[in-house]
This record gives C-alpha cells, structure tokens and sequence, in this order.
C-alpha cells in the first residue's frame, strides 16, 4: 500500500459556476480556483486508491468572469470578488467561516473515479468521472473534470443579489491533481 499527498505547488483545480434565469445575460459565469492542501490517496496493491482531504472555504479565490472560453480577470472588482465569496459562505455554505471546509472522499479504480462533496452543514453531492493518471518519477497526476449539484451541497436554489438571477445547478470542477509518495 502506498500512501500519497497532495502537491498544491502543482495542483490546479477550477470551479466553474452558471448564471441562469431571466436576467442572466446581466449576471456572470464565473471561475473560481481552489488551492487544496489538505489531500491524501492511498492505493492498494490492486491499483484502487481511496482519496480524503479538506478544503478551507479560504482556499476559494474567485478568478473573473467566462465569456464563452475565455476567462476575463478585469471584470471583476476586488470589492466584487469578496462579496462573492461572502455570498457562496452565507448561501451555499449556510453561514460558515472562511475557516471552515469542504471534505472530500473517493475512489479511483483505473479511469473512474468517484467523489462525494460535503459541505461544513454535512450537506453532501457526489459524482463520478473519467479521469486520465500519469506516473512518473516525481509522482502522480490524475487529471478530469466533474459535474456536482449546488443545490444538494446548499439545500436550495443559490440566487443572485435581489433574486434576479439564480446559479445554476451544474457547477463543473476541473482538476490536474498532482500527489507525491510520502516517505
């Protein structure tokens, strides 16, 4: 059995949320990253490895608006992008503290990987998605995208200021998770 952690120095995980509704030409798809640090894998001698980890809701940084593939970073003010990070704490997160995390828990076995999202109110999502692993000198990197639902990890549909528009359900997650062997 081998045990890995994560390398958050090369680590790169997205998260990409939806504007829907009526007035959701007026609000934003945005991407956020996420830095996690609190991740490990372990793998079994048949190739199965388990994940778990936290991340710290102070982890989310919001990068700026996409329009179509392209990511603005100037749309945003700094002022803006805090007030959506208070937001997603205050209603998809149910008032917790940047201090408080997300947990994650999966399986990967081969190309199929499985993950359950909770939120700090225990509030769960979970997904499964191919993901392509790589193995080299300097570890593994396992890389995919997956599809969670807000509204399971909130508890209700996520609105925009005023209720003039909502976020969608989907929100997708893109990672390159890069994982040493621990000593």
């Amino acid at each position: 059995m081998t045990t890995y952690r994560i390398d958050p120095s090369a680590t790169h995980v997205h998260v990409f949320t939806y504007a829907e509704g009526l007035f959701a030409r007026l609000a934003h798809d945005l991407r956020l990253t996420v830095a996690p640090s609190e991740l490990t894998a372990t793998r079994d001698t048949s190739g199965k490895a388990t994940l778990k980890g936290k991340i710290a809701l102070s982890a989310l940084t919001v990068d700026g608006v996409m329009k179509g593939d392209t990511l603005k970073t100037d749309v945003l003010s700094d002022k803006d992008r805090l007030e959506i990070l208070e937001r997603m704490r205050s209603d998809v997160f149910g008032g917790a503290s940047p201090e408080s995390a997300v947990t994650l828990e999966g399986t990967l076995e081969g190309t199929s990987l499985r993950l359950t999202v909770a939120s700090p109110s225990g509030r769960t999502t979970s997904a499964t998605a191919k993901v392509v692993g790589t193995s080299n000198d300097n570890g593994e990197t396992v890389r995919g995208e997956v599809d969670l639902h807000l509204k399971e990890i909130a508890g209700h549909d996520v609105k925009g200021p005023l209720g003039a528009f909502r976020i969608g359900d989907r929100i997708r997650v893109t990672f390159d998770a890069h994982f040493v062997a621990e000593p």
